[in-house]
């Protein structure tokens, strides 16, 4: 697959599957976002992000996995901030989706849940047990997403050393 040819940027170095050119148009409103950090980790997730290709080739959205904002004084699931604020301004719509995170029903558009369950929300978390969870996370383009998502990053009370990686909660 040569990323220049689709709406996909997947930004690493030395990775045998795909061009390391960014792609340089976007095709649609809504982009889906995910991030794979490490050499071990991108070979652990290689066919999660093989079916987020798929599903993104297959409904026209644009992909971006990009390790340029990577924060290296914060563990990495802080990241996701960062590259969701790169690309917000981008799109009406971002979704973020963790990198181990599968997509099992691909016929399931993403504006489906945009239109039914966001609504005209700025944004659409799920919830676990007690507390939100940020693996799948749609965000509209809107000042009041923009400004959450620096005040949250602001939060660093809220970091864990990197020792303590198996204790984290992502943000």
């Amino acid at each position: 697959i040569l990323t220049e040819q689709l709406p996909i940027s997947i930004e690493w170095e030395n990775t045998p599957l795909y061009s390391h050119k960014p792609c340089t148009f976007k095709r649609s409103k809504v982009a889906l976002l995910t991030l794979h950090i490490g050499e071990e980790f991108r070979e652990s997730t290689k066919y999660s992000l093989l079916g987020k290709i798929q599903y993104c080739i297959k409904h026209n959205y644009d992909l971006h996995t990009d390790e340029s904002v990577y924060d290296t004084t914060r563990p990495p699931a802080w990241t996701k901030i960062k590259l969701i604020q790169k690309y917000t301004p981008l799109y009406e719509h971002i979704v973020w989706i963790d990198a181990d995170t599968l997509i099992m029903n691909a016929e399931m558009k993403l504006e489906g849940f945009i239109e039914n369950l966001m609504g005209t929300n700025d944004m659409l978390l799920g919830y676990d047990r007690d507390r939100f969870n940020t693996g799948v996370w749609f965000i509209k383009n809107t000042e009041w997403s923009k400004q959450f998502l620096q005040d949250v990053y602001e939060q660093e009370q809220y970091i864990r050393s990197e020792e303590h990686t198996s204790e984290l909660q992502s943000p």
